[in-house]
């Protein structure tokens, strides 16, 4: 795979995955409106009922205490959202990988870990309305990312992972792709479908099989559009 084709092919992926993010950006933000407006609606059913205060002052008051705990649950989320720094090699340097969409899937949907207390399962499930509108507020924010990708460079480093088989070390790649700006392309690789970071033992990464299977069905494709352009000339 050459690096102009590369850089075509990367550019058609990171517009589909663009739309994809696009769509789970809308479907999350439907799910925090639905979810936020059925939490305000019970609050202020038991204000209004527990303590005979007006419809107003309850949907004034209900809609504070949420409105606090959506800033307290966006705060937590930068933590349990951001970037995870990974070692490249031993003499210290490092740099950010962004999480997979499917992690913030995982985050807006509460899933539950094993060893929680009842009470904090409690507290988890309260708080999914503000999860679900702190998730799709961190997927717009990775949808620009998205957009900001450089499918030179990260092209360049995919068209070398095409040629190896199997996991690639970190400072062997650097050592093998001349990168403008390395921590920059790597955070990039990190967000595009298919690239693959594995951190057990040392860090490398690669690339999934369904990601050489797309390759390999975009150059087909890409061969029998040059070959209609030939024809028909």
């Amino acid at each position: 795979m050459k690096r102009g084709q590369a850089k075509r092919w990367l550019t058609d992926k990171l517009e589909l995955q663009r739309k994809l993010t696009l769509g789970a950006v809308a479907a999350m933000v439907g799910m925090a409106l639905a979810a936020w407006a059925f939490e305000l609606g019970i609050v202020v059913l038991i204000l209004w009922f527990g303590f005979h205060c007006s419809w107003m002052v309850a949907l004034l008051i209900g809609g504070g205490i949420l409105g606090a705990l959506q800033m307290f649950v966006l705060n937590g989320s930068r933590q349990e959202l951001g970037d995870q720094t990974i070692a490249a090699d031993e003499h210290g340097q490092s740099f950010e990988a962004a999480q997979p969409l499917s992690s913030v899937w995982t985050y807006a949907l509460g899933q539950m870990e094993t060893n929680m207390t009842g009470i904090e399962r409690l507290l988890r499930l309260c708080c999914l309305p503000q999860r679900m509108a702190a998730a799709a507020l961190f997927t717009k924010q990775r949808l620009t990312q998205v957009e900001a990708i450089n499918p030179a460079q990260c092209g360049r480093v995919i068209s070398f992972l095409r040629g190896e088989s199997g996991k690639v070390s970190l400072p062997e790649l650097l050592a093998n792709v001349e990168l403008t700006n390395p921590a920059a392309v790597l955070r990039d690789l990190s967000m595009i479908d298919g690239v693959l970071f594995l951190l057990r033992d040392q860090p490398g990464i690669s690339l999934a099989p369904r990601l050489h299977e797309e390759i390999d069905k975009w150059m087909a494709q890409d061969r029998e559009r040059k070959q209609r352009e030939v024809d028909e000339q």
